[in-house]
Protein backbone atom coordinates (compact mmCIF):
# COMPACT_ATOMS: atom_id res chain seq x y z
CA UNK A 1 0.00 0.00 0.00
CA UNK A 2 1.70 3.20 -1.34
CA UNK A 3 0.67 5.98 1.33
CA UNK A 4 3.14 8.50 2.32
CA UNK A 5 2.40 9.32 5.90
CA UNK A 6 3.95 12.43 6.31
CA UNK A 7 2.89 15.95 6.15
CA UNK A 8 4.58 17.47 3.56
CA UNK A 9 3.20 15.54 0.97
CA UNK A 10 -0.35 15.57 2.69
CA UNK A 11 -0.32 19.68 2.50
CA UNK A 12 0.72 19.29 -1.41
CA UNK A 13 -2.02 17.31 -2.25
CA UNK A 14 -4.48 19.17 -0.21
CA UNK A 15 -2.87 22.58 -2.49
CA UNK A 16 -3.79 20.48 -5.62
CA UNK A 17 -7.28 19.51 -4.59
CA UNK A 18 -8.47 23.12 -3.51
CA UNK A 19 -7.03 24.34 -6.19
CA UNK A 20 -8.67 21.57 -8.65
CA UNK A 21 -11.97 22.43 -6.75
CA UNK A 22 -12.20 25.89 -6.21
CA UNK A 23 -12.26 25.97 -2.54
CA UNK A 24 -11.35 28.88 0.03
CA UNK A 25 -8.34 28.43 1.86
CA UNK A 26 -8.53 26.32 4.68
CA UNK A 27 -8.64 28.99 7.06
CA UNK A 28 -11.79 30.41 5.38
CA UNK A 29 -13.42 26.40 5.12
CA UNK A 30 -15.50 27.71 8.56
CA UNK A 31 -16.96 30.89 7.42
CA UNK A 32 -18.84 28.80 4.35
CA UNK A 33 -22.71 27.88 5.29
CA UNK A 34 -23.92 27.00 2.19
CA UNK A 35 -23.08 23.54 0.50
CA UNK A 36 -20.80 23.48 -2.66
CA UNK A 37 -21.28 20.82 -5.14
CA UNK A 38 -18.21 19.71 -6.86
CA UNK A 39 -18.92 17.90 -10.82
CA UNK A 40 -15.49 16.34 -9.86
CA UNK A 41 -16.42 14.56 -6.83
CA UNK A 42 -18.16 11.53 -6.72
CA UNK A 43 -19.57 8.62 -4.49
CA UNK A 44 -20.89 5.34 -5.17
CA UNK A 45 -24.19 4.53 -3.54
CA UNK A 46 -24.97 8.59 -2.59
CA UNK A 47 -28.64 7.08 -2.06
CA UNK A 48 -27.90 4.72 0.84
CA UNK A 49 -27.96 7.94 2.94
CA UNK A 50 -29.09 10.42 1.33
CA UNK A 51 -28.75 14.07 3.79
CA UNK A 52 -24.91 12.96 4.63
CA UNK A 53 -24.64 12.25 0.74
CA UNK A 54 -26.01 16.20 0.41
CA UNK A 55 -24.04 17.23 3.02
CA UNK A 56 -21.25 15.76 1.53
CA UNK A 57 -21.36 18.29 -1.40
CA UNK A 58 -20.89 14.89 -3.89
CA UNK A 59 -21.85 15.94 -7.86
CA UNK A 60 -21.81 13.10 -9.32
CA UNK A 61 -23.08 9.44 -7.83
CA UNK A 62 -22.58 6.14 -10.08
CA UNK A 63 -24.85 3.15 -8.74
CA UNK A 64 -25.69 0.07 -10.37
CA UNK A 65 -29.07 -1.11 -12.57
CA UNK A 66 -29.05 -4.63 -12.78
CA UNK A 67 -29.96 -6.49 -15.54
CA UNK A 68 -30.77 -10.01 -13.62
CA UNK A 69 -33.50 -7.26 -11.10
CA UNK A 70 -34.76 -5.88 -13.93
CA UNK A 71 -35.42 -8.62 -16.05
CA UNK A 72 -35.13 -11.73 -13.92
CA UNK A 73 -36.92 -14.20 -16.19
CA UNK A 74 -37.75 -13.16 -19.50
CA UNK A 75 -37.40 -10.20 -22.06
CA UNK A 76 -40.46 -9.22 -21.76
CA UNK A 77 -40.41 -8.19 -18.09
CA UNK A 78 -39.68 -4.83 -16.56
CA UNK A 79 -39.47 -4.98 -12.68
CA UNK A 80 -39.51 -1.02 -11.95
CA UNK A 81 -39.88 -1.97 -8.37
CA UNK A 82 -36.21 -2.87 -7.79
CA UNK A 83 -35.09 -0.12 -8.43
CA UNK A 84 -36.44 2.15 -5.87
CA UNK A 85 -37.60 5.36 -7.33
CA UNK A 86 -36.57 7.48 -4.35
CA UNK A 87 -33.08 6.73 -5.44
CA UNK A 88 -33.57 9.34 -8.72
CA UNK A 89 -35.41 11.50 -6.76
CA UNK A 90 -32.99 11.93 -3.78
CA UNK A 91 -30.00 12.81 -6.54
CA UNK A 92 -32.28 14.96 -8.97
CA UNK A 93 -33.34 17.34 -5.49
CA UNK A 94 -29.71 17.07 -4.49
CA UNK A 95 -28.18 17.92 -7.70
CA UNK A 96 -25.85 14.83 -7.81
CA UNK A 97 -25.21 13.88 -11.68
CA UNK A 98 -26.77 10.10 -11.99
CA UNK A 99 -24.49 7.32 -13.67
CA UNK A 100 -25.86 3.70 -14.31
CA UNK A 101 -24.27 0.81 -14.44
CA UNK A 102 -25.44 -1.68 -16.74
CA UNK A 103 -24.28 -5.34 -15.48
CA UNK A 104 -25.59 -8.86 -14.56
CA UNK A 105 -26.73 -11.03 -17.38
CA UNK A 106 -29.78 -12.75 -16.35
CA UNK A 107 -29.83 -16.61 -16.59
CA UNK A 108 -32.33 -17.02 -19.50
CA UNK A 109 -29.88 -14.63 -21.53
CA UNK A 110 -27.06 -16.37 -21.75
CA UNK A 111 -26.01 -19.61 -22.73
CA UNK A 112 -23.14 -18.93 -20.11
CA UNK A 113 -22.90 -18.25 -15.93
CA UNK A 114 -25.25 -16.07 -14.59
CA UNK A 115 -24.33 -12.72 -13.95
CA UNK A 116 -20.91 -12.68 -15.74
CA UNK A 117 -22.45 -14.72 -18.99
CA UNK A 118 -21.88 -13.26 -22.81
CA UNK A 119 -25.72 -12.20 -23.68
CA UNK A 120 -27.45 -14.41 -26.57
CA UNK A 121 -27.41 -12.78 -29.96
CA UNK A 122 -24.79 -10.21 -29.18
CA UNK A 123 -23.20 -9.92 -32.43
CA UNK A 124 -26.90 -9.93 -34.37
CA UNK A 125 -28.15 -6.53 -35.27
CA UNK A 126 -29.14 -4.42 -32.63
CA UNK A 127 -32.59 -4.00 -34.03
CA UNK A 128 -33.01 -7.99 -34.20
CA UNK A 129 -35.46 -9.32 -31.34
CA UNK A 130 -32.62 -11.60 -30.52
CA UNK A 131 -30.13 -9.78 -29.97
CA UNK A 132 -31.16 -9.67 -26.08
CA UNK A 133 -28.90 -7.02 -24.83
CA UNK A 134 -29.67 -4.31 -27.62
CA UNK A 135 -33.63 -4.66 -26.56
CA UNK A 136 -32.27 -4.49 -22.65
CA UNK A 137 -30.34 -1.40 -23.13
CA UNK A 138 -32.65 0.15 -25.41
CA UNK A 139 -35.76 0.02 -22.66
CA UNK A 140 -33.50 0.48 -19.74
CA UNK A 141 -32.24 3.99 -21.51
CA UNK A 142 -35.93 4.63 -22.50
CA UNK A 143 -36.84 4.52 -18.99
CA UNK A 144 -34.25 5.66 -16.98
CA UNK A 145 -33.55 8.42 -18.88
CA UNK A 146 -37.01 9.88 -17.99
CA UNK A 147 -35.44 9.73 -13.72
CA UNK A 148 -32.59 11.72 -15.15
CA UNK A 149 -29.83 8.94 -16.62
CA UNK A 150 -27.42 10.21 -19.11
CA UNK A 151 -24.84 8.60 -18.49
CA UNK A 152 -24.19 4.74 -18.56
CA UNK A 153 -21.34 2.36 -17.39
CA UNK A 154 -21.24 -0.56 -19.31
CA UNK A 155 -20.44 -3.61 -16.70
CA UNK A 156 -18.82 -3.41 -13.85
CA UNK A 157 -14.67 -4.39 -13.94
CA UNK A 158 -14.88 -6.51 -17.32
CA UNK A 159 -11.07 -7.29 -16.88
CA UNK A 160 -12.28 -9.59 -13.45
CA UNK A 161 -14.73 -12.49 -13.09
CA UNK A 162 -17.90 -10.29 -13.38
CA UNK A 163 -17.35 -10.59 -17.32
CA UNK A 164 -16.60 -14.14 -18.55
CA UNK A 165 -16.55 -13.38 -22.17
CA UNK A 166 -13.43 -12.07 -23.95
CA UNK A 167 -12.15 -8.38 -24.71
CA UNK A 168 -13.69 -8.46 -28.19
CA UNK A 169 -16.58 -9.83 -27.05
CA UNK A 170 -16.63 -6.99 -24.32
CA UNK A 171 -16.18 -4.73 -27.02
CA UNK A 172 -18.93 -5.65 -28.92
CA UNK A 173 -21.19 -5.57 -25.66
CA UNK A 174 -20.05 -1.20 -25.53
CA UNK A 175 -20.76 -1.00 -29.21
CA UNK A 176 -24.46 -2.47 -29.26
CA UNK A 177 -25.19 -0.61 -26.05
CA UNK A 178 -23.38 3.01 -27.58
CA UNK A 179 -25.78 2.22 -31.19
CA UNK A 180 -28.26 1.53 -29.09
CA UNK A 181 -28.40 3.88 -26.46
CA UNK A 182 -27.64 6.89 -28.74
CA UNK A 183 -30.83 5.80 -30.52
CA UNK A 184 -32.69 6.20 -28.01
CA UNK A 185 -31.47 9.20 -26.74
CA UNK A 186 -28.87 11.62 -28.70
CA UNK A 187 -27.67 12.69 -25.44
CA UNK A 188 -26.42 9.42 -23.93
CA UNK A 189 -22.81 8.95 -22.88
CA UNK A 190 -21.25 5.49 -22.82
CA UNK A 191 -18.61 4.82 -20.27
CA UNK A 192 -16.29 2.00 -20.02
CA UNK A 193 -16.73 -0.85 -17.05
CA UNK A 194 -14.17 0.62 -14.57
CA UNK A 195 -10.96 -1.41 -15.20
CA UNK A 196 -8.66 -2.95 -12.30
CA UNK A 197 -5.06 -1.66 -11.96
CA UNK A 198 -4.83 -5.96 -11.78
CA UNK A 199 -3.43 -6.17 -15.98
CA UNK A 200 -2.69 -2.58 -16.84
CA UNK A 201 -2.62 -4.13 -20.52
CA UNK A 202 -5.90 -4.82 -20.49
CA UNK A 203 -7.76 -1.71 -21.64
CA UNK A 204 -4.54 -1.40 -24.47
CA UNK A 205 -6.21 -4.54 -25.90
CA UNK A 206 -9.33 -3.75 -26.02
CA UNK A 207 -8.56 0.27 -27.73
CA UNK A 208 -6.64 -2.38 -30.38
CA UNK A 209 -9.69 -4.39 -30.80
CA UNK A 210 -11.71 -0.97 -31.36
CA UNK A 211 -9.01 0.83 -33.31
CA UNK A 212 -9.28 -2.61 -35.57
CA UNK A 213 -12.89 -2.21 -36.01
CA UNK A 214 -13.13 -0.42 -39.04
CA UNK A 215 -16.70 1.34 -38.69
CA UNK A 216 -15.40 2.75 -35.19
CA UNK A 217 -13.78 5.92 -36.10
CA UNK A 218 -17.04 7.39 -38.12
CA UNK A 219 -19.13 6.28 -34.44
CA UNK A 220 -16.29 7.49 -32.21
CA UNK A 221 -14.84 4.40 -31.31
CA UNK A 222 -18.64 3.75 -29.75
CA UNK A 223 -17.16 5.12 -26.33
CA UNK A 224 -17.33 8.43 -24.31
CA UNK A 225 -15.29 7.78 -21.19
CA UNK A 226 -12.70 5.65 -20.18
CA UNK A 227 -12.91 4.42 -16.45
CA UNK A 228 -10.63 2.65 -13.90
CA UNK A 229 -11.59 1.19 -10.47
CA UNK A 230 -7.68 1.58 -8.38
CA UNK A 231 -7.57 0.48 -4.52
CA UNK A 232 -5.07 1.05 -1.87
CA UNK A 233 -2.40 2.37 -3.92
CA UNK A 234 -2.66 5.81 -4.39
CA UNK A 235 0.46 6.39 -6.83
CA UNK A 236 -1.30 4.15 -9.23
CA UNK A 237 -3.94 6.13 -9.91
CA UNK A 238 -1.47 8.61 -11.63
CA UNK A 239 -0.13 5.85 -13.29
CA UNK A 240 -3.18 4.02 -15.00
CA UNK A 241 -4.76 7.44 -15.71
CA UNK A 242 -1.55 8.02 -17.89
CA UNK A 243 -1.11 4.99 -19.35
CA UNK A 244 -5.31 4.92 -20.11
CA UNK A 245 -4.63 8.08 -22.44
CA UNK A 246 -1.56 6.88 -24.00
CA UNK A 247 -3.24 4.14 -25.05
CA UNK A 248 -5.79 5.53 -26.72
CA UNK A 249 -3.31 7.94 -28.48
CA UNK A 250 -1.31 5.02 -29.32
CA UNK A 251 -4.53 3.30 -31.15
CA UNK A 252 -5.16 6.79 -32.74
CA UNK A 253 -8.56 7.16 -30.59
CA UNK A 254 -9.34 10.78 -30.01
CA UNK A 255 -8.93 11.15 -26.50
CA UNK A 256 -11.59 10.66 -23.98
CA UNK A 257 -11.75 11.79 -20.59
CA UNK A 258 -10.89 8.92 -17.94
CA UNK A 259 -12.65 8.92 -14.42
CA UNK A 260 -11.61 6.92 -11.74
CA UNK A 261 -15.66 5.73 -10.70
CA UNK A 262 -14.02 3.53 -7.39
CA UNK A 263 -11.12 4.25 -5.22
CA UNK A 264 -10.61 3.87 -1.85
CA UNK A 265 -8.29 2.43 1.38
CA UNK A 266 -10.43 0.51 3.16
CA UNK A 267 -9.62 1.03 7.21
CA UNK A 268 -8.90 -2.45 9.33
CA UNK A 269 -8.86 -0.50 12.45
CA UNK A 270 -12.31 0.87 13.74
CA UNK A 271 -13.76 0.09 16.48
CA UNK A 272 -16.99 1.00 15.95
CA UNK A 273 -17.15 -0.69 12.68
CA UNK A 274 -15.52 -4.21 13.70
CA UNK A 275 -16.67 -5.17 17.25
CA UNK A 276 -14.04 -7.60 17.74
CA UNK A 277 -10.67 -8.50 16.16
CA UNK A 278 -9.77 -8.54 12.67
CA UNK A 279 -7.79 -10.93 10.55
CA UNK A 280 -7.72 -8.94 7.10
CA UNK A 281 -5.14 -11.13 4.48
CA UNK A 282 -4.40 -7.68 2.93
CA UNK A 283 -3.77 -5.02 4.10
CA UNK A 284 -4.61 -5.37 7.55
CA UNK A 285 -3.25 -1.98 9.13
CA UNK A 286 -4.82 1.01 7.46
CA UNK A 287 -5.68 3.46 10.33
CA UNK A 288 -9.05 5.48 9.11
CA UNK A 289 -5.94 8.45 9.17
CA UNK A 290 -4.63 6.63 6.57
CA UNK A 291 -7.93 6.27 4.29
CA UNK A 292 -8.42 9.87 4.92
CA UNK A 293 -4.45 10.52 3.65
CA UNK A 294 -5.47 8.57 1.04
CA UNK A 295 -8.34 9.80 -0.23
CA UNK A 296 -6.74 13.23 -0.57
CA UNK A 297 -4.14 11.82 -2.10
CA UNK A 298 -6.08 10.04 -4.85
CA UNK A 299 -7.70 13.45 -6.00
CA UNK A 300 -4.38 14.86 -6.19
CA UNK A 301 -3.01 12.40 -7.95
CA UNK A 302 -5.82 11.55 -10.30
CA UNK A 303 -5.95 15.32 -11.41
CA UNK A 304 -1.97 15.56 -11.91
CA UNK A 305 -2.25 12.50 -14.31
CA UNK A 306 -5.88 14.89 -15.94
CA UNK A 307 -8.56 12.17 -14.14
CA UNK A 308 -11.88 13.98 -15.38
CA UNK A 309 -13.68 12.70 -12.12
CA UNK A 310 -12.95 10.50 -9.12
CA UNK A 311 -15.43 8.90 -6.77
CA UNK A 312 -15.00 6.85 -3.75
CA UNK A 313 -16.17 3.35 -3.04
CA UNK A 314 -18.29 3.96 -1.19
CA UNK A 315 -20.72 6.78 0.90
CA UNK A 316 -21.88 3.72 3.55
CA UNK A 317 -20.56 0.80 4.99
CA UNK A 318 -22.14 -2.42 3.57
CA UNK A 319 -20.85 -5.61 5.12
CA UNK A 320 -23.10 -7.72 2.91
CA UNK A 321 -21.56 -6.77 -0.28
CA UNK A 322 -18.13 -6.54 1.09
CA UNK A 323 -17.58 -9.33 2.51
CA UNK A 324 -17.38 -8.01 5.99
CA UNK A 325 -14.89 -4.81 5.26
CA UNK A 326 -15.84 -1.44 6.07
CA UNK A 327 -15.32 0.57 2.96
CA UNK A 328 -17.42 3.17 3.65
CA UNK A 329 -16.92 6.98 4.01
CA UNK A 330 -19.35 7.02 6.94
CA UNK A 331 -20.62 3.81 9.00
CA UNK A 332 -24.20 2.45 8.95
CA UNK A 333 -25.75 4.18 11.51
CA UNK A 334 -24.14 8.01 10.65
CA UNK A 335 -26.74 11.02 10.73
CA UNK A 336 -25.47 14.13 9.24
CA UNK A 337 -24.12 16.91 11.59
CA UNK A 338 -24.96 20.69 11.52
CA UNK A 339 -24.36 22.88 8.78
CA UNK A 340 -20.76 22.95 7.97
CA UNK A 341 -18.57 23.19 4.92
CA UNK A 342 -19.60 20.25 2.66
CA UNK A 343 -15.71 19.32 1.94
CA UNK A 344 -13.26 19.64 5.19
CA UNK A 345 -9.74 18.88 4.37
CA UNK A 346 -7.53 17.34 7.03
CA UNK A 347 -5.56 20.21 9.61
CA UNK A 348 -3.12 19.84 12.01
CA UNK A 349 -5.39 19.39 14.77
CA UNK A 350 -7.55 16.77 13.20
CA UNK A 351 -7.74 13.85 15.01
CA UNK A 352 -8.14 10.67 13.37
CA UNK A 353 -11.25 9.19 15.36
CA UNK A 354 -13.16 11.99 13.37
CA UNK A 355 -13.04 10.13 9.79
CA UNK A 356 -15.68 7.64 10.51
CA UNK A 357 -17.37 9.69 13.71
CA UNK A 358 -21.11 10.85 12.83
CA UNK A 359 -20.98 13.42 10.65
CA UNK A 360 -19.30 13.37 7.73
CA UNK A 361 -18.34 16.95 7.30
CA UNK A 362 -15.54 15.90 9.71
CA UNK A 363 -13.66 14.78 7.01
CA UNK A 364 -12.61 15.79 2.97
CA UNK A 365 -14.53 12.70 1.81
Amino acid sequence: MHLKNYTKPILLAVALVLVAWGLPPLEDANAQDDRIFNSRFGLVDAYENAPVAFQSGAGWEAFELRWDLLQPSSASEWNAEAIPEERFSNARNANREMVGILVGTPAWATGGPAGSGVPSGLFQPPSDSSNVWASFVRQAVNYYTARGVNRWVIWNEPDTATWSGSIEEYYQLVKTAYIVAKEANPNALIHLGGITSRDPGWFNQLAIVAAGDPTAAPNDFYFDVASLHVYYDAERIHDLTANTYFAMSQQGIPLKPVWVNEMNARPAVDPLAYPGPTDFNSNPNITMALQASFVVQAYALGFSAGADRLAVYRLVDDFTLDDQEAFGLVREDVRPGPPTPPIRLPRANWQAGDLRAASMSKLTH
